[in-house]
Protein backbone atom coordinates (compact mmCIF):
# COMPACT_ATOMS: atom_id res chain seq x y z
CA UNK A 1 0.00 0.00 0.00
CA UNK A 2 2.87 2.36 0.77
CA UNK A 3 4.37 1.90 -2.70
CA UNK A 4 1.02 2.86 -4.26
CA UNK A 5 1.04 6.12 -2.32
CA UNK A 6 4.56 6.95 -3.48
CA UNK A 7 3.68 6.23 -7.10
CA UNK A 8 0.51 8.29 -6.80
CA UNK A 9 2.34 11.28 -5.29
CA UNK A 10 5.16 11.01 -7.84
CA UNK A 11 2.68 10.90 -10.72
CA UNK A 12 0.89 14.06 -9.60
CA UNK A 13 4.16 15.81 -8.83
CA UNK A 14 5.32 15.12 -12.39
CA UNK A 15 2.01 16.42 -13.75
CA UNK A 16 2.38 19.64 -11.79
CA UNK A 17 5.98 20.12 -12.94
CA UNK A 18 5.05 19.46 -16.57
CA UNK A 19 2.12 21.86 -16.44
CA UNK A 20 4.22 24.62 -14.93
CA UNK A 21 7.06 24.24 -17.44
CA UNK A 22 4.98 23.74 -20.60
CA UNK A 23 4.59 27.46 -21.27
CA UNK A 24 8.25 28.14 -20.56
CA UNK A 25 9.40 25.38 -22.90
CA UNK A 26 7.04 26.57 -25.64
CA UNK A 27 8.31 30.13 -25.29
CA UNK A 28 11.92 28.91 -25.37
CA UNK A 29 11.19 26.94 -28.54
CA UNK A 30 9.67 30.07 -30.08
CA UNK A 31 12.72 32.18 -29.17
CA UNK A 32 15.35 29.62 -30.19
CA UNK A 33 13.79 28.41 -33.46
CA UNK A 34 11.04 30.78 -34.66
CA UNK A 35 11.00 29.33 -38.18
CA UNK A 36 10.59 25.78 -36.88
CA UNK A 37 7.96 26.96 -34.43
CA UNK A 38 5.92 28.54 -37.21
CA UNK A 39 6.33 25.52 -39.49
CA UNK A 40 5.31 23.02 -36.80
CA UNK A 41 2.79 24.81 -34.61
CA UNK A 42 1.36 27.79 -36.46
CA UNK A 43 -2.36 27.50 -37.24
CA UNK A 44 -2.46 30.38 -39.72
CA UNK A 45 0.17 29.29 -42.24
CA UNK A 46 -2.41 29.61 -45.00
CA UNK A 47 -3.17 33.24 -43.97
CA UNK A 48 0.16 35.12 -44.25
CA UNK A 49 -1.65 38.47 -44.33
CA UNK A 50 -2.30 38.09 -40.58
CA UNK A 51 1.45 38.34 -39.84
CA UNK A 52 0.95 36.09 -36.83
CA UNK A 53 4.29 34.27 -37.13
CA UNK A 54 3.28 31.79 -34.43
CA UNK A 55 2.41 34.36 -31.79
CA UNK A 56 -1.24 33.27 -31.68
CA UNK A 57 -0.21 29.70 -30.79
CA UNK A 58 2.21 31.06 -28.19
CA UNK A 59 -0.60 33.14 -26.67
CA UNK A 60 -2.87 30.08 -26.49
CA UNK A 61 -0.30 28.09 -24.55
CA UNK A 62 0.59 30.88 -22.16
CA UNK A 63 -2.98 32.13 -21.60
CA UNK A 64 -3.86 29.07 -19.55
CA UNK A 65 -1.29 29.90 -16.86
CA UNK A 66 -1.78 32.27 -13.96
CA UNK A 67 1.51 34.12 -14.42
CA UNK A 68 0.61 35.49 -17.85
Amino acid sequence: MKIFQYVFVLFFLLLIIFNSTKASLTYAYYELDPIGFVENLCENKDKPEMHCNGKCQLMKVTATHWFV
